[in-house]
Protein backbone atom coordinates (compact mmCIF):
# COMPACT_ATOMS: atom_id res chain seq x y z
CA UNK A 1 0.00 0.00 0.00
CA UNK A 2 2.91 2.42 0.93
CA UNK A 3 4.41 1.74 -2.47
CA UNK A 4 1.42 2.50 -4.19
CA UNK A 5 0.72 5.59 -2.17
CA UNK A 6 4.64 6.84 -2.96
CA UNK A 7 4.38 5.69 -6.83
CA UNK A 8 1.04 8.27 -7.17
CA UNK A 9 2.20 11.11 -5.83
CA UNK A 10 5.91 10.98 -7.67
CA UNK A 11 3.08 10.83 -11.00
CA UNK A 12 0.57 12.71 -9.75
CA UNK A 13 3.03 15.30 -8.08
CA UNK A 14 2.12 18.24 -10.29
CA UNK A 15 -1.41 17.75 -10.02
CA UNK A 16 -2.02 17.31 -6.53
CA UNK A 17 0.06 20.84 -5.85
CA UNK A 18 -2.26 22.48 -8.52
CA UNK A 19 -5.29 21.35 -6.69
CA UNK A 20 -3.77 22.06 -3.16
CA UNK A 21 -2.67 25.53 -4.33
CA UNK A 22 -6.10 26.43 -6.05
CA UNK A 23 -8.20 25.26 -2.74
CA UNK A 24 -5.69 27.62 -0.59
CA UNK A 25 -6.12 30.45 -3.23
CA UNK A 26 -9.84 30.17 -3.00
CA UNK A 27 -11.15 32.92 -0.56
CA UNK A 28 -13.26 30.71 1.68
CA UNK A 29 -12.45 32.78 4.97
CA UNK A 30 -15.14 33.10 7.58
CA UNK A 31 -16.74 35.27 7.72
CA UNK A 32 -18.62 35.43 5.95
CA UNK A 33 -17.55 31.91 4.27
CA UNK A 34 -18.35 31.06 1.05
CA UNK A 35 -17.20 27.75 1.14
CA UNK A 36 -18.83 26.94 -1.88
CA UNK A 37 -15.80 28.04 -3.72
CA UNK A 38 -13.77 24.88 -2.42
CA UNK A 39 -16.53 22.75 -3.00
CA UNK A 40 -16.54 23.89 -6.95
CA UNK A 41 -12.56 23.37 -7.26
CA UNK A 42 -13.36 19.44 -5.37
CA UNK A 43 -16.64 18.89 -7.64
CA UNK A 44 -14.41 19.55 -10.95
CA UNK A 45 -11.76 17.83 -10.30
CA UNK A 46 -14.15 14.38 -8.98
CA UNK A 47 -15.77 15.34 -12.54
CA UNK A 48 -12.07 15.35 -14.25
CA UNK A 49 -11.57 12.29 -12.81
CA UNK A 50 -14.89 9.85 -12.68
CA UNK A 51 -15.08 10.62 -9.20
CA UNK A 52 -19.04 9.96 -7.61
CA UNK A 53 -19.80 12.60 -5.05
CA UNK A 54 -22.63 13.97 -3.41
CA UNK A 55 -23.02 17.63 -2.02
CA UNK A 56 -24.72 18.18 1.12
Amino acid sequence: MREHIVSYIQNKGAEIVRLATELIGANTVNPPGNERLAVNIVEKYFKTHGIRYDIF
